[in-house]
């Protein structure tokens, strides 16, 4: 039997991988767009700020996507946010539609002596991601991850995608519960705005939405990065159906599976999915994934780059219908509006039925059956 090779074989094999790192030819990407001395110039356009005040000049150089180049752009004024970068994108495929091959900046891609994977790195991954997917494309063990995640982060350096910790400022915040004590809130350098509010908020239990908006406006106006309102918990790519290829876009590029702040895991899946073009069984696969409920065994073969961890999930399953509910509650028993029954995948009618009338303080009425009825009528699991 031909012997398997050992971690000290593979390491060493690794390493010696890592110094052929060579970039792929063609179009540059971010990472080679940093340290472009000069270029042809084809298109460029003033930016100023919602307060009119100019940012400076967007330039798009030849053989250079445009996605890329605001990649930079976007990096060097943070206070820019998502739609405007949007609608500089768009003003600027309008005049160099060759440029515009595609939606997300591809930040790395090279490929790797005697491997013929690429290692690619694109707008809003993980590096950990990255670096996990190469591995398990090349043949390497998930563990061999770790030596190109430290390779990606030492040549992304001046990018700041690897998380480096590097502290913006701290803010001393007074919390409405306790006027005599105070509390940090921390600002990284390479963190939006948004997500560090959104951590501060669920680790101190901020809930009114009106106060973290508040606070997030205070956040940006002190000089954080601060493209969007929403607080991301998690994002992965790329995402793998279940016959092992990868979900991709129109444009090849891959495509990001994200949990907003406001969102069930279970539900973000399913958005994802139908956006996909995926099954409803892979939708329930990510969903058990996202909030960990599956098995070892199961665990063994991942629709996500690497396992979720402290997500939380109140459920598993993603709400897929809305449907609004009248019962006898008004005056002399008419009916009125009772409230919103929300259909989740996979759960039986009679218990959808039974759950939203107890909720009402009817358990095990009529309304309740006739809720029942009604459901299984509307083609709901039954």
């Amino acid at each position: 039997k031909e012997i398997p090779p050992s971690r000290n074989n593979m390491s060493s094999r690794l390493t010696l991988l890592l110094l052929f790192l060579r970039i792929i030819d063609g179009r540059s990407t971010v990472y080679e767009l940093l340290d472009k001395k000069s270029k042809k110039v084809v298109y460029s356009v003033l930016v100023r700020d919602k307060m009119n005040q100019v940012l400076g000049q967007f330039e798009v150089g030849e053989n250079e996507e445009v996605v890329d180049a605001l990649y930079l752009f976007g990096l060097k004024y943070p206070q820019l946010s998502i739609d405007a970068q949007e609608q500089l994108r768009k003003a600027a495929c309008v005049e160099v539609a060759t440029l515009c091959t595609r939606r997300r900046a591809l930040i790395y891609n090279n490929s790797v002596e005697d491997t013929t994977v690429h290692i690619q790195l694109w707008q809003g991954q993980d590096p950990r991601h990255a670096a996990i997917s190469w591995a398990r494309e090349a043949g390497f063990e998930e563990w061999a991850a770790a030596a190109i995640l430290r390779e990606l982060c030492v040549q992304l350096a001046k990018l700041e995608v690897c998380g480096d910790d590097q502290i913006l400022f701290k803010i001393p915040i007074t919390l409405d519960d306790d006027k005599t004590s105070k509390v940090e809130l921390t600002v990284l350098k390479s963190e939006e705005a948004a997500d560090s509010v959104y951590k501060f908020a669920k680790k101190y239990g901020i809930n009114n939405l009106n106060s973290r908006l508040q606070l997030l406006d205070h956040v940006c106006n002190i000089g954080a990065r601060c493209t969007r309102r929403r607080g991301l918990k998690y994002s992965a790519t790329p995402i793998r159906r279940g016959n092992g290829d990868f979900f991709l876009s129109d444009d090849k590029t891959p495509l990001v599976l994200q949990v907003w702040e406001d969102q069930e895991p279970a539900d973000s899946a399913w958005e994802f999915i139908s956006i996909a073009g995926g099954t409803i069984e892979e939708a329930r696969r990510l969903a058990d994934e996202l909030c960990g409920t599956v098995s070892t065994k199961e665990k063994q073969v991942l629709l996500l780059p690497a396992e979720a961890i402290n997500l939380h999930c109140s459920r598993n399953r993603a709400v897929i219908r809305q449907i609004p509910v009248r019962g006898p509650y008004g005056e002399k028993h008419a009916e009125v509006l009772v409230g919103i029954l929300h259909v989740i995948d996979d759960y039986e009618a009679y218990d959808l039925a039974y759950e939203f009338a107890a909720r009402h303080g009817c358990y095990g009425c009529d309304f309740f059956l006739r809720l029942a009825q009604s459901l299984c009528n509307m083609d709901v699991q039954c």
